[in-house]
């Protein structure tokens, strides 16, 4: 309403106007490939395998690069990678497909440091204790969770990425009990 937008504007004091990033998790998908060569940058492939470097496409999809190991914690099952127990490897994942944290990584002392891009759904119910992965690529800083369709937060999640976001391309829903300290940025179908 009009009043709330001037209620807004009194209490922040026309404070200058942030830009809002695009939400495609496909933009990010050749960057996560780029940074192979610096380590814990993964590309998570919609068959089960796991790769770092290669190219990819304007779908998000990505081809070539090597081969490697599932990083501890990861499974893949029910064409969604899935996040169980209470370790998880730190990094950066692009997920060409769905991927469900139902384990509890981290702890308030010890956070598992981990950015989060996925071309579809990403669902949280588990407790983890998180902050974002702290890439060397600026494209990627501060970025906790990218999602190419909907967010769900239905866990006891802690997060902290002050100055960083979550963006979410469709929705998002949280219930039960998260500590979030940051921004949420939902596009509603709208990357731009």
């Amino acid at each position: 309403t009009n009043t709330k937008r001037d209620n807004y504007e009194a209490t922040h004091n026309s404070a200058p106007e942030e830009t809002i990033p695009r939400i495609n998790p496909a933009d990010y998908a050749p960057k996560v490939a780029a940074m192979a060569s610096a380590g814990n940058h993964y590309i998570l492939h919609d068959d089960g395998t796991v790769t770092t470097g290669g190219s990819c496409g304007t779908n998000g999809l990505c081809t070539g690069g090597s081969s490697v190991a599932i990083p501890a914690g990861w499974t893949f099952s029910g064409n969604k990678w899935k996040v169980s127990g209470s370790s998880a490897a730190d990094g950066v994942f692009y997920s060409e497909a769905k991927v469900d944290v139902f384990g509890s990584p981290g702890s308030s002392s010890s956070p598992w440091q981990v950015t989060i891009i996925a071309r579809d759904d990403i669902r949280i119910s588990g407790s983890p204790h998180i902050k974002p992965y702290p890439p060397t690529s600026d494209d990627l800083k501060n970025h906790l969770l990218v999602t190419g369709n909907d967010l769900e937060i239905s866990g006891n999640m802690e997060a902290d990425y002050a100055a960083g976001a979550i963006l979410v391309h469709q929705q998002f829903k949280i219930s039960s009990s998260p500590k979030i300290n940051g921004f949420i940025i939902a596009g509603d179908g709208q990357p731009t």
